[in-house]
């Protein structure tokens, strides 16, 4: 389903232009959009993947701010022809814009915190709060006489750290005598 141009959270006058930059946008800006981008990730830490009415609200609230900026190598041509469609074509670069920082936040700064987390071996309760903390550069909270290093000891298979446990659930190599296409039984 295509969304219509009125059903847009994005009022239709908004100054479009004053949001474009050449290079690299300029620094209070940028800034700005990367604060409000981590306090978005931070309040949806446990599901950071907005469905597409919370994606065009975040957006909404970004331009309204005054936080969002557009190359102008990329929105320029859009205002040369006026079309009827610009103010879509514009919101569309600017929720491409919010899409590649979230995919960018959750495998450079989101997982890698989790997993972080994960591997210090503490109470499953503090996951949520240690790996944001890690994740805001603190160092999580001590909890007096939490030992997960012997804790964990009688369960070597949930002490291995979180990015190996992938290995775990490989299907079986085929075997020499194995008929193509079936696994051995």
């Amino acid at each position: 389903d295509q969304e219509k141009p009125h059903d847009s959270p994005i009022p239709a006058n908004v100054d479009w232009e004053s949001m474009m930059y050449y290079g690299m946008p300029p620094k209070p800006l940028n800034q700005a959009f990367n604060e409000q981008m981590n306090l978005w990730l931070r309040c949806n830490w446990a599901n950071p993947f907005p469905d597409t009415e919370m994606l065009h609200h975040l957006v909404s609230h970004l331009i309204t701010s005054g936080c969002m900026t557009l190359p102008k190598e990329k929105a320029k041509p859009l205002m040369n022809g006026r079309s009827e469609d610009y103010h879509d074509d514009m919101v569309k670069l600017a929720i491409e814009k919010v899409t590649n920082w979230l995919v960018n936040a959750r495998t450079r700064k989101w997982r890698p915190s989790i997993q972080e987390a994960f591997d210090l071996k503490r109470p499953t309760f503090m996951l949520l709060e240690d790996s944001i903390r890690i994740f805001d550069g603190k160092a999580p909270r001590t909890i007096p006489g939490w030992d997960g290093d012997s804790f964990y000891a009688e369960f070597s298979d949930f002490s291995a750290p979180l990015h190996t446990w992938y290995n775990l659930n490989k299907r079986p190599k085929k075997t020499s005598n194995t008929k193509k296409g079936r696994l051995p039984t």
